[in-house]
């Protein structure tokens, strides 16, 4: 269906949208209060004498299940689509940009970093190279960077 699909996106998205928002918590037993389950990660994260931070943790739980599915469905939305997604591309930026550093979950990461490329292809077809593109495209390439600095998967860099 590709372009055909487009019309349909303004009622489907912002339920993907906010699926990819969700905030898993995690409990411990013996405690009544839930914290964000980044916040428990970033606790059991240890820094080696080389300076790096090392985590070897994928968490997988319903709700970072959610999020990776809402985050695949964007990215199948993105290449399927091209142009007809452009209106699309800012909204969809802002979080899959936050999600390119997600430690809980590698598959997230992973599908982040594939999903940035087909923005830029969306938005190209739509405007054009153009001050405008060539900006966003250094926003993403320095997320990444940053993302690189800090992963812990062989597998997500590689990706």
């Amino acid at each position: 269906m590709k372009g055909d699909f487009a019309p349909y996106l303004g009622e489907l998205l912002p339920s993907i949208f906010a699926m990819a928002n969700l905030k898993p918590t995690m409990g411990i037993a013996g405690q009544e209060a839930l914290v964000d389950l980044n916040d428990v990660i970033n606790e059991l994260q240890t820094e080696t004498p080389e300076g790096t931070i090392e985590s070897k943790l994928n968490v997988n739980t319903d709700e970072t299940e959610e999020k990776d599915v809402a985050i695949q469905m964007l990215s199948v939305f993105i290449d399927e689509m091209g142009a007809a997604f452009a209106q699309y591309v800012e909204p969809c930026s802002v979080i899959i940009l936050a999600h390119t550093q997600y430690f809980a979950n590698d598959s997230i990461r992973s599908t982040c970093a594939l999903a940035l490329p087909g923005l830029i292809k969306c938005a190209k077809e739509v405007m054009g190279v153009c001050p405008q593109l060539i900006a966003m495209a250094k926003t993403y390439y320095s997320n990444l960077l940053l993302a690189m600095k800090e992963e812990t998967d062989c597998g997500c860099l590689t990706t």
